[in-house]
């Protein structure tokens, strides 16, 4: 769909399309995650009413011509084989689909080759008539924008899709993403280093608790180093995780707020304000400790601690570093800590 989405409507050929925005100076692009796909333009003020006809139009009136789709369907298997070969984003199709079993949010997003060589123009059609409904698209605009005149615009030109009520949160409750405690591995000697991911279940976007969360990954994000040994890894890895427990600082969750992300939506600068180090403990807490944990891991991974290794961090770290935060400022942990 992404593909074919700029591939010409029924009023504007591929290269019209091109040149019109081409000559406004302005960039039409589109991208697609596990959870969304975004069709977006970037244009100066004096033609937004022009880039938004033109999204309206390739949305509602695409004409996916067979000879083209022919053509696409050669370019996306190469990227599927271009994406097989890249490890560190390989590693998270894995992490997705051991953690998310047999639910949408398991698959991948360019989803199987099958697919990809049986799909028609039918199939393209149904796809946007189905799922590109009213009830299921968002559409914003930021910048040099008035809100009422974008709304009165978006009243005009988007009158073709369907009514159909149903939202995305009613879908996701038909079929939800839940998650499971397990593990995918891989083991190949070819591949010259070893990858392997480490998840938690989270909360949804809606939930209190998601913008502590956000605070809590950053915190995670901020340790990068190397290592030879796996098992090393693994535990440095746990080790950070579990503090997280009892040792986030109110310098810490300052510096990921003022660096960390861009907040774009004014109503969430209270929440945001709102979170201290307390909380992103008490998410920890929560989200963490004692909880089921998804490993996915690929490559020379022998000396990688088994699942239920991972499983006893996610608790017994907790007692220890507390014992050692008692005793010492230095907070260091013997390896011997490892040998249960």
């Amino acid at each position: 769909m992404e593909h074919m989405i700029f591939k010409g409507t029924e009023s504007r050929t591929v290269r019209q399309l091109e040149e019109e925005i081409e000559n406004m100076g302005g960039h039409l692009n589109a991208y697609t995650s596990r959870e969304q796909t975004t069709y977006y333009a970037k244009v100066l003020d004096k033609d937004v009413p022009k880039a938004l006809e033109i999204l309206a139009d390739i949305l509602q009136n695409s004409c996916f011509d067979d000879k083209r789709i022919e053509r696409e369907r050669d370019v996306i298997l190469r990227e599927m084989k271009e994406v097989e070969g890249q490890t560190e984003k390989v590693i998270f199709d894995h992490l997705h689909a051991t953690a998310f079993q047999y639910t949408p949010l398991g698959r991948t997003i360019l989803g199987p080759a099958q697919n990809i060589k049986t799909i028609t123009k039918e199939h393209l059609k149904n796809y946007i008539s189905t799922l590109y409904t009213a009830a299921r698209v968002v559409i914003s605009a930021a910048g040099a924008v008035k809100h009422e005149d974008i709304v009165d615009q978006v009243k005009k030109l988007f009158r073709n899709l369907s009514n159909d009520p149903t939202t995305a949160s009613q879908l996701v409750a038909k079929e939800p993403a839940i998650f499971t405690g397990s593990e995918v591995r891989i083991i190949d000697d070819d591949i010259p280093l070893a990858q392997f991911a480490v998840a938690f279940s989270g909360a949804s976007w809606t939930d209190p608790d998601s913008i502590a969360l956000m605070v809590l990954g950053t915190r995670i994000q901020a340790v990068e180093s190397t290592w030879d040994c796996l098992d090393d890894l693994a535990y440095a890895i746990m080790y950070e995780i579990s503090k997280l427990f009892y040792r986030v600082s109110d310098a810490d969750v300052t510096r990921i707020l003022t660096y960390g992300h861009r907040i774009l939506v004014a109503e969430l600068f209270a929440r945001v304000d709102a979170v201290d180090a307390s909380i992103v403990k008490r998410v920890a807490n929560g989200f963490i400790f004692d909880q089921d944990v998804a490993i996915a891991a690929m490559g020379p991974i022998q000396g990688l601690p088994d699942y239920n290794w991972f499983r006893r961090c996610t608790y017994l770290l907790r007692y220890s570093l507390f014992a050692i935060f008692s005793q010492s400022s230095e907070c260091y942990l013997p390896w011997p800590f490892l040998s249960w």
